[in-house]
């Protein structure tokens, strides 16, 4: 088995900081510390002289950076296995590439909490039980088959929490159409019924919103009008919209709990930079540095969703 040690918390997270690009990020926020910032995105004009990552690093500052164990997915328990090395409860962050985007802000949590984390994740393959159709490939019939193999993983192992994080915005259903809500919440309960007999407490921690830019390209083209790159909250595209009331809803049916990520990102609008962080390395992604700085606030959303 693949273990991660890591002998403290403030290790880890310095840890993840620095693997990206050498730089560092403000330690945590408060709940306080996040809504303060996030309030005042949209008043940021001129790229911040202190900005981490820096803005040439940006578009590497990912989670398979700091952890190259994740870069190709997560296909088996054993692959990616984080948090504490001696730790009999089990946490399973369960998804797509957004529950590997937000590996450095739940890790802190687990570790604190005695969890033996692990991550298990087929690339581009959302949680909920959907057939994706990509654009010049067809119906992703590997990602239908990888979710049912990890499903019966989770069940198998027993796992005391299972945390899923999804992509739900510009999912294809078919050629020509996106997903609707009422399908997206479909095929969520179907997976979370299926993962019921696995006994283990299910927090759904729901999509970020999208941002129409490429952040780091749009950044450097508009340094010192930076709100140009910002994205309206809602979109008012419908398909840059993600499916956060089918996720609600879905996770209120089957006895789920649910996380909405949205107040730490946006307010009416989503800013690509947030105090001096680079918040977006790309269209559907949080950086890494941003995940690492919002590990205090998923800590406490996990604490509260697990009461």
């Amino acid at each position: 088995m693949r273990l991660r040690t890591a002998p403290t918390l403030a290790a880890t997270v310095l840890a993840a900081s620095l693997l990206a690009s050498g730089h560092t990020v403000p330690p945590p926020g408060t709940a306080t510390q996040v809504r303060a910032l996030v309030a005042a995105s949209h008043r940021i004009w001129r790229l911040p002289a202190s900005l981490t990552p820096p803005l040439a690093a940006a578009a590497q500052d990912n989670t398979a950076a700091a952890y190259p164990v994740v870069k190709y997915g997560c296909a088996s328990l054993t692959q990616c296995v984080f948090g504490s090395t001696t730790g009999t409860k089990l946490m399973v962050l369960f998804g797509d590439s957004h529950a590997e985007m937000w590996l450095s802000a739940v890790l802190p949590y687990a570790q604190r909490n005695g969890f033996r984390l692990v991550l298990l994740t087929t690339l581009g393959c959302p949680a909920a039980a959907v057939t994706v159709w990509l654009t010049g490939k067809g119906y992703y019939t590997a990602c239908t088959a990888n979710r049912q193999s990890e499903i019966g993983l989770i069940v198998g192992a027993k796992p005391a929490v299972v945390v899923i994080a999804e992509r739900t915005a510009h999912l294809k259903r078919s050629p020509t159409a996106f997903f609707t809500n009422p399908q997206w919440q479909t095929g969520l309960e179907s997976t979370l019924s299926q993962l019921r007999p696995s006994g283990a407490r299910i927090v759904v921690l729901g999509d970020n919103p999208v941002i129409d830019v490429d952040t780091p390209q749009c950044l450097a083209a508009y340094p010192t009008n930076v709100q140009h790159c910002a994205s309206r909250n809602p979109s008012t595209r419908s398909v840059d919209q993600s499916h956060e009331p089918a996720e609600r809803a879905a996770a209120l049916a089957e006895g789920a709990r649910f996380i909405n990520p949205v107040p730490w990102l946006c307010t009416t609008s989503c800013s690509p930079v947030v105090g001096n962080m680079v918040v977006y390395w790309d269209t559907y992604h949080v950086t890494n540095t941003y995940a690492v700085y919002l590990s205090r606030v998923v800590g406490g959303a996990l604490a509260s969703a697990l009461r």
